[in-house]
Order: structure tokens, then sequence, then C-alpha cells
């Protein structure tokens, strides 16, 4: 996959990067910088929820579950059923 990406976009698109860090780069990320990093990018606002092959109702149940439902209502997208947001 790497290499199409790369084919594809080009090597100096971000696009066209690996996708996978080597073991190298890996070791040198701390487990504090991983943690801030998660806790900086992987936040509601960031996030899509995405369900195929189930009735709308029936999803909601299942995310709010998992865990979903508990967004701050600040920071929970709206529900229109379109595209676009808001």
């Amino acid at each position: 996959m790497d290499m199409a990406n790369g084919a594809a976009f080009g090597l100096s698109s971000p696009l066209g990067q690996p996708l996978w860090a080597e073991d190298v780069a890996l070791a040198s990320i701390s487990t504090d910088a991983l943690r801030r990093f998660m806790q900086d990018h992987y936040t509601v606002p960031n996030m899509v929820l995405v369900g195929a092959g189930v009735a709308h109702d029936e999803f909601l149940v299942a995310a709010q579950d998992a865990g979903f439902g508990a967004a701050p209502p600040h920071a929970a997208a709206s529900s229109s059923g379109g595209g676009g947001g808001g």
C-alpha cells in the first residue's frame, strides 16, 4: 500500500508518505508524548462515527453503550443525517 500511495501521490506529498512508522522512529516516541498526542487529537470534534447496515436508532444505542454518548453537549456534532455537518 505504501508503494501505491507513493506512486499515486508522489513522495513529496503527505498522501504519498508511508502509512507505517519504522521501528527506529517508534522507539524515539515517549509514552508521555503519545498520550499527549492522543489527548489532543483523539477528541470528539475530530472523530466520525459511521454505521452501515443498522437502523439509526439501534446505532445510536450501540454508540452510547460504547461510550460515545458521554461526549459533552458542546462537543457533540449535529445528527442531521446529511453530510456537511451542522
